[in-house]
């Protein structure tokens, strides 16, 4: 796995962003945008990401999308910025300009998540630290408050809630959290395969794509931006069992590489506007 911000990769990236005619970027948000807090309401983002954020989104052939597991309504609450694409849920609900999406039988989901909720809640009131947080179509169980190790006994709770429901739900580990999820086959990989089809440059070779995340639950992400001949890129994690092709060590850095970007592509811009003048 390559350092992003080291010299050859930034030799090698400008080369190819000279050639790129439209840009696919790709942000999860906690762990990536932000950097991971003790509860996910103080997770904000700051305000020179927002900016750069919203510089990105002004350029020219940049297709910028956030793409959290979190609700879509919560996610576009966090950032705060209309002109980006919103990927919520793991995939399982999108806005991508005037294209709204999200899984078949959502409402049916829905009413499911707070039933688990509930019998969660219930289960676990003497695990101190535990937070339960209702995403609508999903459902994570938050331990990293908590002052023991119950890991174990939190997937018992969870398998034997869902045993009657094996078939339409999954148990899935993420950095200290359990989630309960739609057996669907919707992942962020499926996300950036679908906003690539929304605007039409899946297999086109001057299309460059990134993604940046930091759990497992980006890994199809990456795997998505690998197939595309793009930039797979971890944000502080395990370098040694990702698909991720290239490593940030922490949202910090993020922030420097996004700014980067942005002064990159203006100073394109600005070199093909005088050449078309």
């Amino acid at each position: 796995m390559k350092y992003l911000l080291a010299r050859t990769s930034i030799h090698n990236l400008e080369n190819r962003l000279s050639k790129a005619r439209r840009v696919f970027l790709f942000l999860d948000y906690d762990g990536t945008l932000t950097s991971i807090r003790k509860a996910p309401d103080l997770a904000l983002l700051p305000s020179s990401v927002r900016e750069v954020l919203r510089e990105l989104s002004s350029l020219s052939g940049i297709i910028l999308t956030i793409i959290s597991g979190r609700a879509l309504k919560e996610i576009q609450k966090q950032v705060d910025l209309d002109d980006l694409n919103y990927v919520g849920n793991h995939g399982l609900e999108m806005k991508a300009g005037f294209y709204q999406d999200e899984i078949p039988q959502s409402n049916k989901i829905r009413k499911r998540m707070v039933s688990f909720s509930q019998e969660i809640k219930k289960r676990t009131r003497e695990i101190p630290g535990i937070l339960i947080e209702n995403k609508g179509l999903t459902l994570s169980i938050h331990y990293r408050l908590a002052k023991r190790n119950c890991l174990g006994k939190l997937k018992e709770i969870a398998s034997f809630i869902l045993s009657p429901f094996a078939k339409d739900y999954n148990l899935r580990e993420g950095k200290k959290v359990l989630e309960i999820v739609p057996a669907v086959r919707r992942d962020k990989g499926w996300a950036v395969d679908r906003i690539s089809h929304l605007f039409k440059s899946k297999l086109k070779s001057d299309a460059l794509y990134f993604y940046f995340g930091d759990d497992l639950t980006d890994e199809d992400g990456f795997g998505q931006t690998n197939l595309n001949k793009g930039y797979s890129v971890l944000v502080g994690g395990n370098k040694t069992c990702s698909k991720a092709r290239y490593y940030l060590r922490s949202p910090n850095e993020v922030r420097l590489f996004l700014g980067w970007l942005v002064k990159i592509l203006v100073g394109k811009q600005r070199r093909n506007s005088e050449y078309l003048d």
